[in-house]
């Protein structure tokens, strides 16, 4: 019997990554494999049949972030099938929602430890990377950087991505307010009620 190594790799743009292809090594041709089965578990232990193909790949849609996706493949012919693969698994990172900050002009902002948002249940290292609106504003080591003189609002995109480049993302507003505040109106008076004819 023949055991199947399996190979996770990723296809997404910049959105919640919610696919991956399994892939493993062709049987030898003297195996006279007809089908692959691709089986999937959440716990590791309880596997049900996700699929039957005739390739040496599968193409997985519809994950979850958060999650611990089990797998392995066993190759039929028309005599049977192999024992199974040994078991893989992969996770999403998942990121919580980071809670946005205003400060006075003057002030500073609390320093981000971002992996308490972070969820990745295969404990796979992270690399956290940051988009902003405005380079006013930066994320170095979770703590935020102003780099220019600045009040307004910046949106800051915190990304999460593991070694086989899965990713989740979160986005958080930071805003510092004018150095002066604006005059507000005064308050309205004397409302009264008129007849209509």
């Amino acid at each position: 019997m023949r055991y199947l190594i399996l190979f996770l790799f990723v296809s997404f743009s910049f959105a919640q990554t919610t696919q991956w292809q399994i892939d493993w090594d062709d049987n030898p041709a003297e195996d006279n494999v007809n089908s692959y089965q691709v089986f999937r578990s959440f716990d590791g232990t309880n596997f049900t049949v996700l699929a039957s193909t005739p390739y040496s790949y599968f193409n997985v849609v519809n994950l979850n972030s958060g999650v611990i996706y089990y797998y392995y493949v066993i190759a039929c012919n028309s005599y049977g099938c192999s024992d199974p693969s040994e078991i893989v698994f992969q996770s999403i990172p998942q990121v919580s929602q980071i809670p946005s900050q205003i400060i006075a002009y003057d002030g500073e902002f609390t320093p981000i430890a971002f992996n308490n948002y972070l969820n990745e249940p295969d404990g796979d290292p992270i690399t956290w990377t940051f988009e902003s609106t405005n380079d006013s504003l930066r994320v170095v080591d979770g703590v935020i950087v102003r780099t220019l003189p600045f009040s307004g609002t910046v949106n800051i995109t915190a990304i999460a991505t593991d070694p086989q480049g899965f990713y989740g993302w979160a986005s958080f507003n930071l805003t510092i307010l004018p150095e002066e505040l604006p005059q507000l109106p005064e308050k309205v008076t004397n409302i009264q009620f008129r007849k209509v004819d």
